[in-house]
C-alpha cells in the first residue's frame, strides 16, 4: 500500500506541473493577443490622426479599463494604471505574486510610445481550482486504494483463515475424541499395577505422560469454549492430588518428592490451578537428574525446587516463551512454562525463577509463584 501512495503522489505532482504550465501558457497567449491589439491600435491611431495628442487621448479612452503602462524610447513612463513600478528591459511574460505581466515593443515608436506593459490580476488565485482538483482526486484515489486493498486482503487471507479455522476445529475435535481412550488406557494401566513388573510401570508412566500432554492440549485449545466460574479452592489439597497422580512418573525416574504444605485458600478456576501445579511438577521431574529431589513448599506463596543443571541467567526470561526449550535432549514442546506464565498473568501472580549452585555440576532450580496479586 505504501508504494501505491508514493506512485499516487508522483502522478499528482506530474499532473500539477503539467496543468500549471497549460494555465500559464493560456494566460500568456491571452495577454499576447491583448498586447497585439493595443500595439495595432497605437499604430492605426497614429496613422489616421493628424493630431497626435488627440490620437493619444482616444487611445487612453479606449483602454481606460485596462491595466497598462506606456513608455517612451528612454523607458520613461508616459502613462500608467499599474500600481507596480516596473520598467521592462526586454520583451516577455513574467509573474509577480498573483499578477501577470507582458512587455512588448511592437509599437515602433508611434505616438511616442516605444514599449508597452500589460498587467493581469485574476479575481481568484490562478492555481486554487487546480489545488482543489488535485486534493479531491487524491482523496478519492486514496479511498479507492484502501477499499481495493481491504477487498484484496480479505480475498487473499480467506484461504488462510479457512485453513486456520479447519486446523483449530480439527485440534478441538481430536482433543475431545482422545479423552475416552486416554481415560481407558489410564484405568487399565492402574488395574495392571498390582501385578508389578517394569513393563507395567513403563506403560503407566507413558500413559500419564500422554495424559499430561492431553491436559495441556485441552487447556490451550479448549479454554475458549469453557465457561468455568471462579470458586474457592483448597490449594493444599489440589497439590496433594497432583503429587499422587505424578508419583509413579517421579519414582520411575528415581526422583524423590518432598513437600511442606500449609493450608491455603484461593479463589480461581479449578482447571487453571490444576494446569499450573501439574506443569510445575512435570517440569521439575523432566529437568531433574537421576536420584534427584523435588521440594514443594506452600505457605503464602508456592515454591517448587528441583535439582538439575544450571539455568543461565540470560535464558531465564526466555523460559516462559512458547516453544522455547533450554535442553533439546529432553522430550517436550516448550509449552509447559508458557502455560504457567499465562495463568500467572491472568490472576496477577508473579513468577520468579532462580538457579543456585549446590555443587560444581548440580544446581537447585527454584520456581516461585507469589500468589498475592501484584
Amino acid at each position: 500500500m505504501g508504494s501505491s501512495f508514493v506512485l499516487m503522489a508522483v502522478i499528482a505532482a506530474i499532473f500539477f506541473f503539467y496543468e500549471r504550465d497549460i494555465i500559464l501558457k493560456n494566460i500568456e497567449r491571452e495577454m499576447q493577443l491583448k498586447a497585439y491589439r493595443l500595439a495595432k491600435d497605437i499604430v492605426n491611431l497614429h496613422m489616421n490622426h493628424h493630431d497626435n495628442q488627440q490620437a493619444f487621448n482616444d487611445l487612453l479612452k479606449k483602454y481606460s479599463g485596462t491595466h497598462i503602462a506606456l513608455f517612451d524610447k528612454n523607458k520613461k513612463v508616459i502613462y500608467s494604471t499599474i500600481e507596480e513600478n516596473f520598467i521592462p528591459d526586454k520583451n516577455g511574460f513574467f509573474r509577480s505574486g498573483n499578477r501577470f505581466y507582458l512587455a512588448d515593443d511592437n509599437t515602433f515608436g508611434h505616438l511616442g510610445i516605444d514599449a508597452i506593459l500589460l498587467e493581469y490580476e485574476p479575481k481568484n488565485p490562478v492555481f486554487k481550482q487546480l489545488y482543489h482538483t488535485i486534493i479531491l482526486t487524491s482523496m478519492f484515489a486514496f479511498i479507492c486504494i484502501i477499499i481495493i486493498s481491504v477487498i484484496l486482503s480479505k480475498l487473499f487471507l480467506k484461504p488462510i483463515r479457512n485453513e486456520i479455522s479447519r486446523i483449530d476445529s480439527f485440534i478441538k475435535n481430536i482433543t475431545h475424541e482422545l479423552n475416552t481412550p486416554i481415560t481407558s488406557l489410564l484405568i487399565s494401566a492402574n488395574s495392571l499395577k498390582k501385578h508389578g513388573g517394569e513393563k507395567i510401570s513403563r506403560i503407566l508412566v507413558a500413559t500419564k505422560r500422554i495424559q499430561y500432554l492431553y491436559d495441556n492440549l485441552t487447556y490451550i485449545f479448549m479454554k475458549d469454549i469453557k465457561n468455568e466460574e471462579c470458586i474457592s479452592l483448597d490449594l493444599k489439597k489440589l497439590i496433594q492430588i497432583q503429587i499422587n497422580l505424578l508419583k509413579e512418573v517421579a519414582c520411575y525416574h528415581q526422583i524423590t518428592i518432598e513437600n511442606d504444605l500449609k493450608e491455603k485458600k484461593l479463589t480461581a478456576q479449578e482447571n487453571d490451578m490444576i494446569s499450573l501445579i501439574n506443569n510445575l511438577i512435570m517440569n521439575a521431574i523432566k529437568y531433574n537428574i537421576p536420584e534427584g529431589k523435588i521440594k514443594i513448599i506452600l505457605d503464602k506463596d508456592l515454591c517448587i525446587s528441583n535439582t538439575g543443571h544450571q539455568i543461565p541467567q540470560d535464558k531465564i526470561k526466555l523460559l516462559s516463551q512458547r516453544y522455547f526449550r533450554l535442553d533439546l535432549s529432553k522430550n517436550g514442546y516448550g509449552i509447559g512454562l508458557n502455560i504457567i506464565k499465562s495463568v500467572c498473568d491472568h490472576y496477577g501472580f508473579k513468577l520468579s525463577i532462580t538457579s543456585k549452585a549446590l555443587t560444581e555440576e548440580i544446581y537447585e532450580n527454584t520456581f516461585k509463584i507469589r500468589l498475592s496479586k501484584t
